[in-house]
């Protein structure tokens, strides 16, 4: 009956409360200067709306500002688009997890796309993941980037920042994890972090949590696996779903938005047998993908999602996960 359900959410209006989330900051220019940002709540520093983008305004200061929709968040999977200010400076943009609220500089996750240098470059040159207090990772970007979508995994005890550098969901950069030492039991706010007049947009927040496993790879005649894990509802057995599309345009459902495509792939992945259900005992769900050994297969891109069902609509949704099979 499940498999019966969702179609028919599929082509359905988000009707429940969303169990992701897409802020798009669609307010008047100047929100957040007397009027408050709805829904959203400056913990350090001022936030405003400048052309339909969020836009720190308290100059080289550590920012955050934190959604009101969810609080006690401890899994999630995170996005923001980045964009470089309107002169040269040392600007970052990023997100914040498990943050404890108020003023706090510290005992939470954050992670950022930054221009590290003093007076800036021009362009964002670096990616780092803080856990504060707790240190650091960091990459570089090269070729530097104008802009770009930040993505923060944090799942457990375990965090990563990842990078897509042109925003079509291919994340070309994949952060190394991080042990959490100081919040890797902690809950928190979920948000936006910012330093100078960095502008962010498309703030996005997933419930679900979708990763590789990191034993396979989408290589011809191996089968890669996916690993799916989402909150139980109120702590029953709860039904999951795992579809994949060519495109990540996004459906509206009851709960939220599927990152995918209604496309022929997505219609044919009904069939692909990965459902199930998540209890207290078993609480990830394993995507198991035969890839075909046949070189005809090489270089397809797709991408995956999951999601879990409550009340005939989504409970929990996942990030859009990419796949691109390989030889």
């Amino acid at each position: 009956m499940r498999h019966l359900v969702l179609p028919a959410c599929l082509l359905a209006a988000a009707a429940a409360p969303a169990q992701n989330y897409i802020e798009t900051f669609p307010f008047p220019d100047g929100t957040g200067t007397t009027v408050k940002i709805p829904l959203w709540t400056p913990q350090t520093g001022n936030w405003v709306i400048t052309n339909k983008r969020l836009v720190y305004q308290s100059g080289a200061t550590f920012g955050y500002i934190t959604t009101d929709r969810y609080k006690g968040v401890a899994d999630f999977v995170l996005d923001v688009d980045v964009f470089y200010g309107a002169t040269q400076n040392l600007y970052y943009g990023g997100l914040v997890g498990r943050h404890p609220g108020s003023s706090a500089t510290s005992n939470f996750v954050y992670c950022k796309l930054q221009d590290n240098a003093v007076g800036g470059t021009g362009a964002f040159n670096s990616v780092w993941m803080y856990e504060n207090p707790g240190g650091a990772n960091y990459y570089a970007v090269s070729p530097s980037v104008k802009s770009g979508t930040m993505r923060l995994i944090v799942k457990g005890a375990t965090a990563w920042a990842d990078l897509d550098t042109n925003m079509d969901g291919i994340f070309e950069y994949k952060g190394a994890p991080r042990t959490l030492t100081t919040v890797g039991a902690s809950t928190g706010l979920i948000g936006i972090a910012g330093y100078n007049a960095t502008e962010l947009d498309n703030f996005k927040y997933y419930r679900g949590v979708l990763l590789a496993d990191a034993t396979t790879t989408p290589k011809i005649g191996t089968t890669y696996k996916m690993v799916f894990s989402a909150p139980l509802e109120n702590g029953n057995p709860t039904p999951w779903l795992g579809l994949c599309a060519l495109g990540r345009a996004g459906i509206p459902i009851p709960g939220g938005t599927l990152p995918l495509s209604l496309d022929a792939l997505l219609v044919n992945s009904f069939g692909f047998g990965w459902s199930g259900i998540l209890t207290s005992t078993t609480p990830e769900a394993t995507l198991q993908l035969p890839v075909p050994n046949d070189t005809g297969l090489v270089g397809l891109d797709f991408f995956v999602a999951a999601l879990t069902l409550s009340g005939g609509g989504a409970a929990s949704i996942s990030n859009d996960h990419h796949v691109k099979i390989v030889q």
